[in-house]
This record gives structure tokens, sequence and C-alpha cells, in this order.
């Protein structure tokens, strides 16, 4: 009798891997039709839309190691901004799978997985600048939001590192788990306080502030035209097929250019004075690469900056 079950139970764990294998050859052929009707109904919006999605990727995963300065001076530099590093490279990561999803068709997880993404983001930057004294003596944003279920939140963090500078910033990633800090979500508040520390702008704050209202419109989905199916009726597609909705991949790409794009923004004004203090050990080549990044995406301020190290 228990022969028989276990035999049962392998055989379900088997057709399980089974259909999962199958899904993800289904993927791949979503994604292959998706990139063949995009080039063949909307050319030019595609090459646009993709190449500039390229570029953005570019600006925000080789801000960090191009400006860490060569060896023996990486480490300072590293440890200096270990928090946030560790945060953009889940960011990083979570932005590829948005894209695949995408894609894929299913385009609510799209949506959520980079609005994770962006809050991955946001919090690694909140944290790398809250390991240092410079910053936190200037967070009245983070000190108004509240704990979680009546947990510690920014305020007690704060009282607790004093005067502190922390060599290694994720050493606050620990403190955190150590102390049970748990602040409640407030992206609009954390934008607000990367102003404050002059991170970004006042048109970044817009920018970022309504990418993430139409981010979280698709993740909560209180209105049916934004969900995978609503997306469907909406235009007139079968809502039980994996169909592509050309105009939905382009309103994905271009939230995701102009979030990635400001968070680029923000990664480069973090890294800068770091930067500047080891203009010298940098290499200048992957600043002259950096500054054509950022020239090709128009973003002009950037380029000034990045030049500036060469000087």
């Amino acid at each position: 009798m228990n022969e028989n079950n276990t035999l049962s139970k392998l055989s379900n764990v088997v057709d399980f891997y089974l259909r999962l294998f199958n899904l993800i050859g289904e993927i791949q052929k979503d994604i292959s039709l998706s990139l063949t009707k995009l080039s063949s109904d909307r050319p030019d919006d595609y090459i646009e839309q993709f190449h500039r999605t390229e570029v953005a990727l570019r600006s925000l995963y080789l801000t960090p190691p191009y400006l860490i300065p060569r060896e023996p001076h990486s480490d300072e530099m590293y440890y200096y901004h270990s928090a946030f590093i560790v945060h953009h490279w889940d960011s990083a990561y979570l932005i590829q799978h948005s894209i695949i999803s995408c894609l894929s068709g299913v385009y609510g997880a799209a949506y959520s997985e980079l609005r994770v993404a962006f809050e991955t983001f946001l919090n690694g930057v909140i944290y790398d600048c809250l390991a240092h004294p410079n910053f936190r003596n200037s967070a009245e944003k983070l000190r108004k939001i509240k704990g979680f279920r009546g947990s510690k939140s920014f305020k007690e963090l704060i009282d607790i590192l004093g005067s502190r500078d922390l060599e290694n910033s994720a050493e606050i990633l620990d403190l955190i788990i150590k102390e049970e800090i748990q602040p409640k979500a407030s992206p609009s508040r954390y934008i607000e306080q990367l102003k404050l520390w002059n991170l970004l702008g006042d048109r970044e704050e817009l920018l970022l502030k309504d990418c993430y209202n139409q981010l979280s419109m698709y993740v909560h989905r209180t209105i049916p035209s934004y969900s995978d199916v609503g997306v469907r009726l909406e235009r007139d597609i079968n809502w039980l097929s994996t169909e592509p909705v050309i105009d939905e991949i382009i309103k994905f790409m271009k939230l995701l250019n102009t979030t990635t794009e400001t968070c680029s923004t923000i990664t480069l004004n973090l890294f800068l004075p770091m930067a500047m203090k080891f203009k010298d050990k940098l290499d200048k080549q992957k600043i002259i690469l950096l500054s054509n990044i950022f020239k090709e995406l128009g973003n002009s301020l950037a380029q000034e900056r990045l030049e500036n190290l060469l000087r």
C-alpha cells in the first residue's frame, strides 16, 4: 500500500515537472511571437524603444562598477556603498525578469516585478545613505514614517546609530534585522527624502512618483482594464490567449525606460562624491564610456558631471 502511494506521488511529481517544462517552452514561443509582431507591426517603435531600453539598462548596470576606483582603493568605495550595491544587484535582476514577463504576455507580472525592482532600488539608496551621518542629520521625511504594526522605524534606527559612520554601509542591514526595524513602505516619502538629499531634482521627483503610481495601478488592479484579461478585452483580443498586445508592450517599455534612466541619475549622484575623492584612481576610459551613455540618453547634466572627473 505504501509502495503504491509512493509511486502515485512520484508520478504526480513527474507530471508536474513535464507541465512546467512545457510551460517554459510556451513562454519562449510567446517571447518570439511578441518580438516578431513588434518588428512587423510597429518597426519604428520597436527599434526606438528597445534601443533606448538597452542604453538605459547599461546606464543603470554600469554606473556603480565604472565609478569604483582601481585597487587598492576599490575596497574602500565598495564597502562605503555596499548596502546600495546589494540592493542594486537585486533590482537589476528583477528588471530583467520584468522584461521577460512582458514579452511573455503576462503584463500584470511584468509591472509588479518592475515595481518591486524600483522599491528595492529605493531601499538600497535609503539604507546606504542612513549608514552615514551627513545624510542622517537631514532625514526629516524618513523620521515621519511609522513602523509596521507598531514596530521600530527609521526614527529609532537613526537614534541607535547616533553619530557613527559605518565604513561598511551593509552593516546597517544587520542592525535593521537585529533591532527588528520594520518601517512602513512609503515610496513617495522616500523619493521626497532623496530630493532633500540632492540626489534628484524636481523633474526626477515628478517622474518617479508618476511611474510608481502607474505601476501600482497594475499591481492593485482596481480598474478592470489594468488586469491581463482587461488589457485584451479592451482591444477585442481573445482574453484566453497569450497573443501579444503591442500597445501594452510599448507602454511597458516606456515606463521601464523612464524608471531606469531616473534611477541611473540617482545612482550617479550617490556615487559622485566618493568618485571625486578617487578621481585620479578611476579608469578614464570607463568614465568616457559612461559619459557617452548618458549623452545618448540626453542627460547633459550627468554627462557634464562625469566629464568633470576627467579634468
